[in-house]
């Protein structure tokens, strides 16, 4: 049951007065064999689950899991969670090209750099997003209008320098 001093109910979901939903103990179940639902990081690849729709920074579920993890964890109803998203986003892009620039000019440490600390930032993974996405059959629609960066994410030598210390 809801607080009312602090809370009311929506759709059956309890909801802090400033809108943001609360995954409190909900546990969701599947209907056909009770397995859970939400989604253990250490077990599953949330990327086989949940898509980032890219420049919108919010999550898609791509199987009941997904869905699942979207709404008990509030990934697109905090505008927070989105905005850090976008925000990640923008650096990331910034990221391959600092990369792509310090490897043409031959500064391999600086390059080097670039990856560690885009790796160690905040919400990395829209940066695994991003190369993720950059080998799906429909990249050249997932980053429309953003066709350089997807060049570069599909530079083998960018993702070998990215991706061997992801």
């Amino acid at each position: 049951m809801a607080d009312a001093a602090t809370r009311r109910v929506r759709g059956g979901r309890e909801v802090r007065r400033d809108g943001v939903t609360e995954k409190r103990n909900k546990f969701p179940r599947s209907d056909e064999d009770g397995s859970p639902l939400l989604l253990d990081p250490a077990l599953r690849d949330p990327l086989n689950h949940l898509r980032l729709v890219l420049p919108l920074c919010t999550y898609k579920g791509l199987t009941a899991q997904g869905e699942a993890c979207t709404e008990v964890f509030g990934l697109n109803d905090r505008g927070v969670l989105v905005e850090g998203r976008r925000t990640a986003y923008g650096t990331a892009k910034q990221s391959v090209e600092l990369w792509r620039i310090a490897t043409d000019r031959g500064q391999h440490s600086k390059a080097a750099e670039v990856v560690r600390v885009a790796w160690n930032r905040p919400l990395a993974d829209v940066l695994a997003a991003m190369f993720h996405q950059s080998e799906h059959p429909a990249a050249e629609l997932l980053f429309d209008g953003e066709e350089e960066t997807l060049d570069l994410l599909c530079d083998p030598a960018l993702r070998e320098g990215f991706l061997s210390h992801a």
